[in-house]
């Protein structure tokens, strides 16, 4: 038996993307990564340090299912056309990320 999928949006703020090689079991603990834009926080912007990169860095690490969504309504979208009963969706990052749990929900809610 295959355990459910985690699918995860991701709205990660700049500082802990410095370090991604330390969050490598989380990286492949997740089925699905979609990364959205970067939450500023108000602070400067780090060159390079984009959704993006770090999509691509996920996959560098050997994750072969990250993506990169243009916004956070996207990766609901994506995510509702793709997710299977049993599956699990983590939304991890800054900002208003934890809406996507929420959007994802009253999605699925419609089809029924």
């Amino acid at each position: 038996m295959q355990p459910p999928g985690v699918p995860s949006p991701t709205a990660p703020h700049r500082q802990p993307l410095r370090n991604l090689a330390s969050t490598s079991a989380t990286i492949d603990s997740l089925s699905v990564w979609g990364v959205t834009p970067i939450y500023a926080a108000s602070e400067a912007p780090i060159e390079g340090v984009t959704g993006e990169a770090l999509a691509a860095r996920i996959r560098d690490f050997g994750h072969r299912n990250a993506h990169y969504v243009d916004s956070t309504d996207q990766g609901v979208t994506a995510l509702a056309e793709t997710a299977q009963a049993g599956d699990a969706v983590m939304t991890l990052g800054a900002g208003n990320i934890w809406q996507a749990g929420d959007a994802l929900l009253a999605r699925l809610g419609s089809k029924n």
